[in-house]
């Protein structure tokens, strides 16, 4: 993904969440799929809208199917995902992934054994290649 590419708002971001999990569709799809995760209402207009700003943006597509439109993400989710903590990772905690690690294992939620046995394996995963 471009690093060049305008940063997402939480709102532009529940979208694409429900286009990752389902790609093209259509307005109504996705106002159904941004209301059910959100637990919230939102109107077609204001999903519109922000559908129009994601299009501006290059975060998606917009595909005409005879006389319906329907949007796709450009950027797969793996991708923006990692522009998202590389930047926070750069913004808040100055380029350091000690300093992210040590915030995510330091913050009031529970890590499991599960979650920590995974992430040395991850760590010695990493360290093989």
């Amino acid at each position: 993904m471009n690093d060049k590419k305008q940063k997402l708002t939480p709102s532009e971001l529940r979208i694409m969440k429900a286009l990752w999990q389902r790609n093209e569709q259509s307005l109504g799809e996705i106002l159904e799929k941004v209301n059910f995760l959100a637990n919230k209402s939102f109107s077609r207009s204001t999903i519109n809208m922000q559908l129009i700003r994601l299009l501006k943006k290059g975060w998606i597509q917009q595909i005409k199917k005879g006389n319906r439109l329907f949007y796709s993400p450009t950027v797969a989710e793996n991708d923006a995902s990692y522009n998202i903590i590389n930047d926070i990772k750069k913004r808040v905690f100055g380029g350091s992934c000690v300093d992210l690690v040590k915030s995510l294992l330091n913050n009031d939620e529970q890590i499991s054994k599960e979650d920590v046995q995974q992430i040395k394996e991850m760590i010695e995963n990493f360290k093989e290649k």
